[in-house]
């Protein structure tokens, strides 16, 4: 597995290279010729590449804040009302995912109760582990304010 997958690897990232240099080579032919040129043009189009992926990133930000967030948060909210989750103050969280975790190795808590709240955790995890750290990130800030609102709920409906 080892040697095959970091061949594969290379092979595919190398591959993906293909395009942009093909254009930096393009690029240099019609200009002047100079191999300046088609690093530069190579420098360009991955400049290019991250600002793009900086605005779409800022944009879907700005998205979720408007149009998704508080959905997500009533979503989980009713999901923790709904299961009866226990009080968050019952357990030390800096997470949702914290916070799921310890509901799931509570072993006083129901079974069913405790896989839902595995659903949760491993649905975080899962983006955690990808790599999809905005993801993460934005899941944590909807399932932290559903928590923090169960919470309230909970103090004022005993």
């Amino acid at each position: 597995m080892g040697t095959n997958t970091i061949t594969l690897f290379f092979i595919g990232a190398l591959t993906s290279l293909l395009p942009s240099v093909a254009v930096s080579y393009l690029a240099m032919k019609i200009i002047d010729g100079s191999w300046d040129v088609l690093w530069i043009s190579l420098a360009a189009i991955y400049g290019f590449y991250f600002v793009m992926w900086v605005l779409r990133e800022i944009v879907g930000q700005i998205f979720y804040i408007l149009f998704t967030k508080r959905d997500s948060t009533d979503n989980v909210f009713k999901q923790l009302e709904m299961h009866k989750f226990p009080h968050p103050k019952k357990y030390f969280y800096m997470s949702a995912l914290d916070y799921f975790s310890a509901v799931t190795d509570d072993a006083s808590l129901d079974c069913g109760l405790r896989c839902k709240s595995i659903l949760f955790a491993s649905t975080m995890y899962n983006q955690k582990m990808a790599g999809e750290f905005f993801t993460y990130s934005r899941m944590n800030n909807a399932f932290m304010d559903a928590i923090k609102e169960y919470e309230v709920h909970l103090n004022t409906n005993p």
